[in-house]
């Protein structure tokens, strides 16, 4: 019996032998994926705060900048000011005019005037542009009938194409259309157009909607109206909210459309490329020029800071929707 319990012994200090054995390469495993995770987030953290303050550093210097006199920035170009000149943003506004003239009247455009132009363009720009994307990749995401695919490549195509090959089109198209001058048509007409990213993205999302809402609905008797009006738009209003933001800052900076199709209402941002080529001494100079700048993106920055947590809330473009 003794031999016996002996044998038993030694077998169970085997097995826990090998046990610890198999278990050692296990936890130093585990250990080497832990510091390797450890390496890689402080690197990823590292790149992130270094593009955080490549933004940020430029943009700070830019604004301590517009508040220095020409000579306090020769000498001084990277401090703080000597003496804060907020007065240089009442410079740009008294010096921020365009006159528009034609043969039979000229009118005079301040700095309130563009700045209405750019709200009433922008945002009726943008709202025709995410909308007429939005009904398009719907239909497309929703229905998936075969021109669908179709569609998909000539969004794909046209974003190949550089807008050199499409500006002399686009322009003749314009002139035959009747849509110089004409705010309208511009605003509206020529931005209806479902070519763009947005148009895969909101695709995206309505395909990451559980078709037992829309289901659902038509068993009750709703129509596709009210199935893309009462469920769909309001599950994705974050996306075209979103959409419809990312769209305000392309066109609000935009000053091509004035140089080809809407001269008569200038915007901001024409108003600035003409005001960094004016030739009056008192708003010649770099501090001066970057107010003007800055007077620009303004208006955008205080929207998106009071509004960005709204359009980029519970929005997931891998599952569509993420309540």
């Amino acid at each position: 019996m003794e031999e016996k319990v002996e044998t038993v012994e030694e077998v169970t200090e085997t097995v826990e032998e090998v046990t610890e054995t198999e278990k050692n390469p296990v936890e130093k495993m585990k250990k080497s994926r832990d510091v390797g995770g450890i390496i890689a987030r402080i690197l990823i953290y590292t790149f992130c705060i270094g593009h955080m303050l490549s933004l940020l550093i430029p943009f700070a210097w830019g604004f301590i900048t517009t508040l220095k006199s020409p000579v306090d920035f020769r000498y001084n170009m990277f401090g703080l000011p000597k003496e804060w000149k907020f007065e240089n943003y009442l410079t740009v506004l008294k010096h921020f005019t365009i006159e528009y003239k034609t043969v039979k009247y000229s009118q005079t455009f301040t700095y309130v005037d563009m700045m209405w132009n750019s709200i009433s363009y922008a945002c009726l720009a943008a709202f025709t542009s995410t909308m007429a994307q939005y009904f398009v990749a719907y239909a497309a995401a929703k229905f998936n009938f075969k021109f669908s695919k179709v569609l998909d490549a000539i969004v794909l195509f046209t974003m190949t194409i550089p807008i050199y090959g499409t500006a002399a089109s686009e322009l003749q198209m314009s002139f035959r259309l009747g849509v110089i001058g004409n705010f309208w048509m511009v605003a509206v007409v020529t931005q209806m157009s479902f070519l763009g990213m947005s148009y895969f993205i909101i695709q995206a999302c309505v395909r990451g909607i559980p078709a037992a809402f829309a289901e659902s609905a038509e068993i009750d008797g709703a129509s596709n109206f009210t199935v893309l009006f009462h469920i769909y738009i309001p599950l994705t209003m974050n996306i075209i909210a979103t959409l419809f933001f990312m769209d305000v800052i392309g066109l609000w900076n935009s000053y091509g459309v004035n140089l080809i199709q809407l001269p008569n209402r200038p915007v901001v941002a024409y108003g600035l490329w003409k005001f960094r080529e004016t030739n009056i001494a008192e708003v010649s100079h770099v501090t001066i020029k970057l107010a003007g700048c800055f007077i620009q993106v303004l208006p955008v920055f205080v929207i998106f800071m009071i509004f960005h947590e709204k359009f980029m809330g519970s929005i997931s473009l891998a599952e569509g929707i993420k309540e």
